[in-house]
This record gives structure tokens, sequence and C-alpha cells, in this order.
């Protein structure tokens, strides 16, 4: 019986700064084994943390990741949490259909608490 097992790329993509800096992460099973995945505890800004910091593969620490976080827009931290589950497949579909709702969630509490 002969099978065939369709593999898709790896994700990459890079943050590219103003100053110029370029960061580059890729999105595989070795950085997908450092998310913590019992992320309901975790804010949003937490969990892009983690991804950048795993993405990155060692290049980036924590506490540098947190900076390049902070400097981010809203927007382009969905997008980096959607490229990230996006790349884990179904599992990550449904993953990122819940972190979805916990970020409109939160974006909405803050804008009523204005």
């Amino acid at each position: 019986m002969k099978k065939n097992i369709f593999c898709k790329p790896l994700n990459e993509i890079v943050l590219e700064f103003e100053s110029g800096e370029k960061i580059t992460l890729l999105f595989d099973i070795v950085a997908s084994m450092e998310i913590n995945y019992n992320h309901n505890n975790l804010s949003i800004p937490e969990l892009c943390t983690q991804i950048i910091c795993a993405g990155s593969h060692g290049k980036l620490t924590e506490e540098k990741a947190r900076d390049l976080v902070c400097q981010l827009q809203p927007l382009v931290i969905v997008e980096i949490l959607t490229e990230f589950y996006e790349s884990m497949g179904v599992i990550g579909n449904e993953a990122l259909e819940e972190q979805i709702k916990k970020a409109t969630a939160q974006f909405l509490n803050k804008i009523m608490s204005r």
C-alpha cells in the first residue's frame, strides 16, 4: 500500500522595525513545544511574547521579546498569533478561534472602561 503525506512548508515571518532591526521567527515543532498551551491565564501580549521568544529559537530572551511586544500595535500582535496558530493546523485553528474571542473581549473591555 502506498500512502502520500502532504507536507506544508514551515511558517516563517520577519518582523521589521522602523529602526531597521529585523527579527525572523520560524514556527516549527520546536517553537510549538516551548509555548505554554495552558494560556487561559495568560494575557494576549504575554502569549505573543512567548510565541516571539519561541519562534526566535533562542536569539531573543523573554525580556527582550516582552520589550518588542510593547512596541507593537494590537493588529500586529493579532497577526503574529494568527500566523503561529495557522502553522499548527487543525489544533491551531481551534486555539486561534478561542484567542480571537479572548482578544476581542479584552479590547472591548478596554474601550468600554474609557
